[in-house]
């Protein structure tokens, strides 16, 4: 995409959004297995037993004394849920195919359903007169926590600009739900709108001017001259001249001339508009602001995300050889492994748990699961819940002795001197990511029983699911993406066998495009494993090396 330099002032009315350091957040997208407890609502059946609720409160009240006043009040209630209630019916067909569609995770499709839910039920819920303030509980089933708010709309909004900007998407066809071959619900023009000011505040100037383009291209003009702006529609106006201001930024100045003009036609009464019509006319005051550049190292990660596939490395290198990593305790008992970097190392194990394995330690973690999602890692998280699952959980127990096999090494928890981390499950929602980091450097302290563990000295990343479109493990400076794939795990070494760390396995998990990803990963510490892991027998020894001079000493129970 072509960098945007100048911006003027009429688009710094809205404060820019931190949408990398999670400012915006909502509460049902935080992950998918929060957002599937919205989508798995039945909105008109909760309607329903409302409506039922509240007319029993009403045959009461009629046959009690002292409530009088609240007659006209539940009368007036009724009718209007009764209203509701014949519109929800008449388009049950509509939001039966829409509800349907969320299991994909497909984020033009939740966009859609969450701001078809805040125009249905926005206003009423906050309606505590009108409509009582047990509607959302009879909605929500007793959990509020499970409706989606404004926050959630402004963050789905960024997450798809956001997905479009990192994976180079077309305009065209996200509005029409195309996502890297994963086709969801189509998008309205007012969508398109309030992306592309999600763009706007995320700094995407050109990919704002293409979506303002788009809603207003897409609405027709009777619809525009009627001015007939509300809940289902936009500030048509406003869209033109913040198109406009930006097509003058662009070098189209007159283009942007032309848009100003006929969005003060199209509003005459907005003085703004025609201050700013005037300013940008003669030229005065008119203000440049130079466009964020995300960095070189950013792009080649957003380049990674965008090129991973199912082949883990292209070019494939002279080092990258596929091998059988033998069993630490049972005989003839081998792993699988494709060895994707020798230094730093880095390789890929195939089958490492099989799918039932994943569906237990996803199931075990659903109900645990919430912020922080790793500790120490907070500010390089957005869009992640996680848990903590411990060697008292007989799944987690499994898996950890499971990597002591493969590797060789302790993973062992203690109360002191620790081996092993807990298993960290990780749920990512939509557009979920993981920002580029170090696992070494992370500050554990107390939390994990590391302060007298010395450092981590290997991970393991274990994919517990298919993830349909984004959602790769990049490593940045080794040129290196992954996909994840049900089963299948990296194992990486964060220092070098004379220990010395390993700058460049810098690593993050690219934003998810499309469906749900869920991950484990272990640490595993030095306390304990300074014989089963050895220094080299050269001071540049790499660690395949080490494996064949490692001692086969077995794990501490």
């Amino acid at each position: 995409m072509a960098s945007v330099h100048v911006v003027f002032q009429f688009l710094l009315i809205a404060t820019a959004a931190n949408f990398w350091h999670g400012q915006v957040q909502g509460r049902v997208i935080t992950s998918t297995n929060k957002f599937s407890q919205f989508a798995s609502l039945d909105l008109a059946a909760g309607l329903n037993r409302y409506l039922q609720h509240e007319t029993k409160r009403l045959e009461i009240i009629k046959s009690s004394k002292g409530y009088e006043k609240e007659l006209p009040i539940l009368k007036t209630r009724l009718k209007k849920l009764q209203l509701l209630n014949k519109q929800m019916t008449a388009r049950k067909a509509e939001l039966d195919s829409l509800r349907k569609k969320l299991s994909d995770f497909h984020p033009t499709s939740a966009l859609r359903a969450v701001s078809d839910f805040l125009e249905t039920w926005g206003e009423k819920l906050q309606n505590d007169t009108v409509y009582g303030f047990r509607f959302a509980e009879f909605l929500s089933n007793d959990d509020r926590s499970k409706l989606p708010t404004k926050s959630d709309l402004l963050f789905l909004c960024q997450a798809v600009a956001e997905i479009q900007f990192v994976y180079n998407l077309t305009t065209s066809d996200l509005y029409a739900g195309k996502v890297i071959g994963q086709k969801g619900t189509p998008l309205l023009p007012k969508d398109a709108y309030e992306i592309a000011h999600a763009s706007r505040d995320l700094s995407h100037l050109e990919q704002a001017a293409w979506w303002f383009e788009i809603a207003l291209n897409n609405t027709p003009e009777a619809e525009m001259k009627s001015k007939n702006v509300g809940n289902t529609s936009y500030p048509f106006a406003d869209a033109m001249a913040y198109l406009g201001a930006l097509k003058y930024g662009m070098d189209e100045q007159q283009k942007g001339l032309k848009l100003l003009e006929r969005a003060s036609d199209l509003d005459p009464e907005n003085d703004r508009i025609l201050r700013e019509y005037l300013r940008h006319r003669h030229g005065r005051d008119v203000q440049p602001l130079v466009h964020s550049d995300p960095g070189e190292f950013k792009m080649h990660w957003f380049r990674l995300c965008a090129n991973a596939s199912s082949t883990p490395l292209a070019p494939v290198k002279w080092y990258h050889v596929c091998r059988y990593r033998t069993s630490f305790r049972v005989p003839y008992k081998v792993y699988r492994e494709e060895i994707l970097s020798r230094s730093p190392f880095l390789s890929l194990i195939h089958d490492l748990v099989t799918p039932q394995e994943a569906r237990r330690l996803i199931n075990v973690s659903k109900d645990k699961i919430g912020h922080p999602a790793v500790e120490g890692a907070e500010s390089h998280l957005f869009n992640v819940q996680g848990t903590q699952l411990k060697n008292n959980e007989t799944i987690a127990a499994t898996i950890a002795d499971r990597i002591a096999d493969l590797t060789g090494m302790d993973t062992t928890e203690r109360k002191i001197l620790s081996s092993g981390e807990p298993l960290h499950v990780l749920n990512y929602g939509i557009s979920g990511s993981f920002q580029p980091h170090q696992d070494i450097y992370r500050p554990y302290g107390f939390s994990y029983m590391m302060n007298l563990s010395g450092h981590r000295l290997a991970s393991v990343l274990i994919y517990l699911s298919n993830v349909k479109a984004g959602g790769a493990t990049a490593f940045p400076h080794l040129n290196i993406s992954v996909t994840p794939e049900l089963g299948k795990a990296l194992l990486w070494f964060n220092t070098s066998p004379n220990g010395e760390v390993e700058k460049d396995i810098v690593h993050a998990g690219c934003p998810v495009a499309v469906g749900a990803k869920w991950v484990a990963s272990k640490g595993i510490w030095s306390s304990g494993n300074e014989l089963r892991r050895p220094c080299g027998p050269k001071v540049t020894s790499s660690h395949l090396a080490v494996d064949k001079i490692a001692p086969r000493i077995p794990a501490s129970p």
